[in-house]
């Protein structure tokens, strides 16, 4: 092989450590870094997924790239997610300066780190802005990451239950590098949803060491109230088991009120 290639294959693959660059596919991975320096502007972005280039039409909200799994789920965002931004993040409390560190030392770290966080607090103080935040910034660091409003999550695996797009979606959820929770406690929870859906998605990504972010009115205390949906042995066996998941997957942090939050 000529020298000057054999460079350029190796140049390339300090780039992309976790796949195996070589003559027949170096220049789509060259391209993809060319893509990602002039920062997609002609919306479109090349990913490389189970062998195969993929090309994904993006929508921008500023310098936002969103994630191709949204489109999967068919989860749209709400404008405080798209337009969410760390800069505008208030650090006026100790739990909020907890909260951004963490999500900093995360970014910086994400292959280091097995753990997310379980974010908890009242209505309206800013916890989805704040998840709003991480996601986007994984998003611009071209970590894989999935945000999904948990009640909308519910509707969409029950109208594509015996189709393709259900294993498809459940796929995402267990797969995706960071998987992002918003408002567990606000769905219609069902023996379905909880045992045959979120148990074993948390189940896979705590066992394959890929990390969740959560938001929830629901204090780390009550999620056993949240879970039992019966009151047989059984149940409360199915109820240890998801809480349990929960708990080794995330760090628990209460998200404090203040009167200048960011919706």
């Amino acid at each position: 092989m000529n020298k000057e290639i054999e460079k350029f294959i190796n140049d390339v693959q300090k780039e992309f450590p976790e796949y195996e660059v070589n003559i027949d596919n170096v220049n789509d991975f060259y391209m993809m870094l060319e893509e990602k320096k002039n920062n997609y502007k002609d919306g479109i972005k090349t990913i490389y997924r189970d062998g195969q280039f993929l090309q994904i039409k993006l929508k921008t909200f500023d310098i936002l790239t969103l994630s191709p799994y949204q489109n999967i789920i068919n989860n749209s965002l709400p404008e405080t997610v798209l337009k969410a931004d760390f800069k505008d993040f208030d650090l006026n409390s100790e739990s909020r300066k907890k909260i951004y560190d963490y999500m900093q030392k995360f970014i910086k770290n994400y292959k280091n780190m097995e753990k997310g966080l379980y974010i908890y607090g009242g209505f309206s103080i800013g916890k989805t802005y704040s998840m709003g935040c991480l996601y986007k910034e994984l998003i611009r660091n071209d970590i894989d990451a999935l945000m999904v409003y948990l009640p909308d999550l519910v509707i969409s695996l029950k109208n594509s239950i015996q189709t393709d797009k259900y294993v498809d979606i459940i796929d995402v959820l267990k797969t995706c590098d960071v998987l992002l929770i918003d408002e567990l406690g606000a769905e219609n929870l069902t023996e379905w949803f909880r045992d045959e859906v979120l148990c074993p998605v948390l189940n896979y990504r705590l066992v394959e060491k890929k990390p969740i972010f959560v938001t929830s009115n629901i204090e780390p205390r009550l999620l056993p109230n949240h879970f039992r949906l019966k009151s047989t042995e059984d149940d409360g066996l199915k109820c240890d088991r998801i809480v349990s998941r929960i708990q080794s997957l995330v760090t628990f942090v209460s998200f404090e009120d203040s009167n200048k939050y960011k919706r």
